[in-house]
């Protein structure tokens, strides 16, 4: 796979489940990682001319169009998302930030659960006013705008699967009527990234229900060359969006409308201090303390789908049809 989800936990109870490791080197350069709850968009010092279009009250958009100093180029395109929430607000500000710089994340749909207690309409607020010169449009959901009701037949575990299953839908719907191409299925709690081969890369692991395609020594040859070129296009600084668009004459974009990422879990086991000097992330002036993706370098066994689970995908719609 060409990119990779990371899962990261912030609950020691989850991370003891799995066999952690230390690695050094997996996470990308950490300019790439610059956000935190307690930093605001104006962290980027955006300054250029745009216009968004903000919408974080049900469809009650507005639209304006401000000055300001250069300093960030804002994304005139990027990803589109669709997150569904429930009280995780903590995580939500750098997950923002993280995936505006590196995708871009551009428009985003958010629903939230109603059996929550917090809202993150504050938050969303942030990255949508207009004088910060984010470039983003990010939408607020409840159950009604995409058609959900509750069946009271169901226990919670399946009212929450169907209420997930409804959202994705509706939300995809939403971007393909917008012409988007590129969306995100991932939680608030996943980091896009791409999967640079690294010094424990797994041996081809075959399970039951792999499909044949993925399988052939074409595609894994083609896969693993196209993999070793990664580490250059992120010191390039390339988004995720710019390198899909630029390559999508070629494998894998060119015949999968789906892309199924890999997952890899990192466990909340704080890394040594040493480890954390070796990244070299304080000379960019942050505390990796303060970062859920600069914290944590333990991860589960690559290729081991006992930790690591399933996949997420990200969906090219406009090869998509109503019926798909």
């Amino acid at each position: 796979n060409v990119l990779i989800v990371e899962h990261r936990v912030q609950n020691d109870s989850q991370s003891i489940s799995i066999i952690s490791s230390e690695v050094n080197g997996t996470n990308n350069p950490p300019s790439q990682y610059v956000h935190n709850s307690i930093i605001d968009p104006s962290f980027f010092g955006i300054d250029s001319n745009w216009s968004s279009s903000a919408d974080v009250n049900h469809h009650d958009k507005t639209t304006s169009q401000d000055d300001h100093k250069d300093t960030h180029e804002v994304p005139s395109d990027g990803f589109s998302g669709c997150l569904l929430l429930k009280d995780d607000n903590h995580k939500l500000s750098e997950w923002l930030a993280y995936h505006w710089l590196v995708l871009p994340l551009k428009y985003l749909m958010v629903a939230v659960d109603p059996t929550g207690t917090t809202s993150p309409k504050h938050i969303l607020e942030l990255w949508n006013a207009s004088d910060m010169g984010m470039g983003m449009e990010i939408i607020l959901w409840n159950d009604a705008d995409y058609n959900h009701w509750i069946d009271e037949n169901m226990d919670e575990k399946h009212i929450h699967r169907d209420r997930q299953k409804h959202f994705l839908a509706e939300c995809q719907k939403y971007h393909k009527r917008k012409n988007r191409t590129w969306v995100a299925i991932i939680d608030v709690d996943e980091y896009m990234t791409y999967n640079i081969i690294q010094d424990d890369d797994p041996i081809l692991i075959v399970e039951e229900d792999t499909p044949e395609q993925f399988l052939t020594l074409d595609y894994v040859e083609a896969m693993n060359k196209t993999r070793s070129h990664l580490r250059q296009v992120l010191e390039k600084d390339k988004t995720v969006f710019e390198y899909i668009n630029e390559n999508n004459q070629n494998e894998p974009w060119k015949s999968e409308v789906c892309h199924l990422m890999s997952r890899l879990f990192f466990s909340a086991v704080d890394s040594p201090t040493e480890v954390l000097a070796n990244a070299t992330i304080s000379q960019y002036g942050l505390d990796p303390i303060q970062f859920s993706t600069l914290r944590y370098f333990h991860h589960a066994q690559r290729g081991k789908f006992d930790y690591n689970h399933y996949g997420k995908v990200i969906v090219d719609l406009s090869r998509t049809h109503r019926k798909e």
